[in-house]
């Protein structure tokens, strides 16, 4: 029989106390990335902008650049669509207790309502923001806490403002540090917002807007949409000539906050 060192057997306990105790905390603590588990790419719809999730259908609605307006499975399958010619939609938002989906379009600024039944648009008014450039406009809209929304402002000056519909209010601005942004959605159980931007990928928000993190970088330069699904996770739209979907691994908000918190 070989007789160890006496070194050797401590040294062995010790490295199995510490892979216990490793075991335990990767129990107790789910493993998140920021990876994409799963792609679809859409079949016929160029340049997506902006995803809202419709519980009730449990589906995604599209909407994109080139007027394309869609439902759509969470594997990407397209269920039903209908193009409006001459709009540029640029995101699109649920609202669970009016149980409306509205739109922004960037070029012509105005804000939208989109009829679940037959994908139909009616047009509510203009949305009063007079930036510089007709091609740098809003990119983003989310509902914000205490009422009205948050419009994503893609650049000059980057950031979030405060849109109110019913008296065409805008205010509360929230300047960020990311040259540009394109996209933005409110957690549902937190209220806490999540800012996309192409250059700088994923920032946690409090639902004034205030930082609670770093940005978090994304593998890929090309997402322009985004919007969180209970029990699946955060989906992420591209903006090309064949659009993809994404979604990523965290599957739990509390999962998702914790790595969008960490340092």
């Amino acid at each position: 029989m070989v007789a160890w060192p006496r070194i050797v057997r401590p040294l062995l306990l010790l490295a199995l106390g510490l892979g216990v105790l490793a075991l335990g905390v990767g129990i107790g603590r789910p493993k998140v990335d920021l990876r994409p588990e799963r792609r679809a790419r859409l079949a016929d719809f160029p340049e997506l902008s902006g995803l809202a999730y419709l519980p009730v259908e449990r589906a995604l609605l599209l909407v994109g650049d080139e007027g394309d307006v869609a439902v759509a499975g969470l594997d990407g399958r397209i269920l039903r669509r209908r193009r409006h010619a001459n709009f540029d939609f640029e995101d699109v938002v649920y609202d669970p207790e009016a149980g409306r989906v509205f739109a922004v379009t960037e070029s012509e600024r105005q804000w939208c309502e989109i009829g679940l039944s037959d994908l139909s648009l009616t047009i509510l008014g203009a949305v009063p923001w007079q930036g510089s450039d007709e091609n740098i406009g809003i990119e983003g809209v989310a509902l914000a806490a205490g009422g009205g929304f948050w419009l994503a402002h893609e650049s000059r000056p980057a950031g979030l403002v405060r849109f109110r519909p019913s008296n065409g209010d805008i205010s509360d601005w929230v300047i960020s540090d990311a040259a540009s942004v394109s996209g933005v959605t409110a957690l549902p159980e937190s209220g806490e917002l999540l800012l996309l931007s192409r250059h700088r990928g994923l920032r946690l928000l409090d639902a004034s807007g205030k930082p609670l993190g770093s940005w978090k970088s994304l593998p890929g330069r090309l997402f322009e949409a985004l919007a969180w699904v209970p029990g699946e996770g955060l989906f992420l739209g591209t903006d090309a000539a064949h659009s993809e979907i994404l979604r990523l691994s965290a599957s739990s908000e509390s999962a998702l906050r914790e790595q969008l918190r960490a340092k």
